[in-house]
């Protein structure tokens, strides 16, 4: 007598053992591997306070991703592995961090701009110098002209998609009318050119860039008189003025001022 239930155990014994097979196929092969996540120490982030002006990973503050290149600001670059803000933004001025790039010897690797001692309102009133090493590269920068916590608003931009070649440079900006004393916080970004070498993709002053360097500046603005410009200097060593030397130095430009003045 035929049985059909025959086949079924025979189709049964095959896919047994081809299942069999897959898995010790599987087993064989090397597992895929896993998807690869940055190394934090080799980024530099910023030292802006945070959270009024994003700085650490968790807000999204700005990185960027080092060994990718040999683009940065200054002279060296380090890696951290968080932003680390402080009130004067020199949480990242030592070159202590791992690894370090460029001139080994380095002590600060907040060097890379430097603010001209006289601002005054205006196209171009304003002017910062800028270095680059491995370049060229694609420079951003911000200023918190008001005072109220963010980079974002109409006019903080004041450098957007610089193209620079290796080298120091004189880059010129606008200062916003009446611009008040007191503490200045600054944020530069230097990354690679779009393909063909141009500057097209602007960066925000937050989120990451896959090469390049970030540096935040904390500037002191002493304005003795309002339409004679800003004079400007790092937070490590502030211009202090004892206000009966500037109300005398406001006295004394305005006297000249007027003294030159066709009668």
């Amino acid at each position: 007598m035929f049985h059909r239930s025959t086949g079924s155990t025979g189709r049964q014994r095959i896919s047994a053992v081809v299942l069999a097979l897959a898995l010790m196929l599987t087993l064989a092969l090397p597992a895929a591997a896993a998807p690869a996540r940055p190394d934090p120490h080799l980024s530099d982030l910023g030292d802006l306070p945070d959270p009024t002006y994003p700085t650490r990973l968790t807000n999204n503050g700005p990185s960027h991703q080092l060994g990718q290149s040999s683009l940065l600001l200054g002279q060296c670059v380090d890696g951290e592995a968080d932003g680390q803000p402080n009130g004067t933004a020199t949480g990242d001025d030592g070159a202590v961090g791992d690894p370090v790039l460029g001139n080994q010897q380095c002590t600060d690797d907040e060097d890379g701009v430097t603010p001209n001692g006289h601002w005054q309102s205006g196209v171009g009133g304003g002017s910062v110098n800028v270095t680059v090493a491995g370049g060229p590269g694609c420079l951003s920068g911000w200023i918190d002209w008001n005072h109220n916590g963010n980079l974002t608003d109409a006019g903080d931009n004041i450098l957007n998609n610089v193209l620079l070649n290796t080298g120091t440079s004189t880059q010129p900006f606008t200062v916003p009318a009446n611009p008040v004393s007191g503490t200045f916080y600054a944020r530069f970004r230097l990354y690679s050119p779009d393909q063909g070498g141009v500057c097209t993709s602007a960066k925000a002053p937050t989120g990451p860039a896959i090469n390049g360097e970030v540096e935040d500046y904390v500037w002191q603005f002493v304005n003795a008189v309002t339409l004679s410009g800003m004079s400007a200097s790092s937070a490590a060593s502030p211009l202090a003025l004892p206000l009966g030397l500037v109300t005398f130095l406001g006295v004394l430009v305005a006297g000249i001022v007027l003294a030159r003045r066709p009668v």
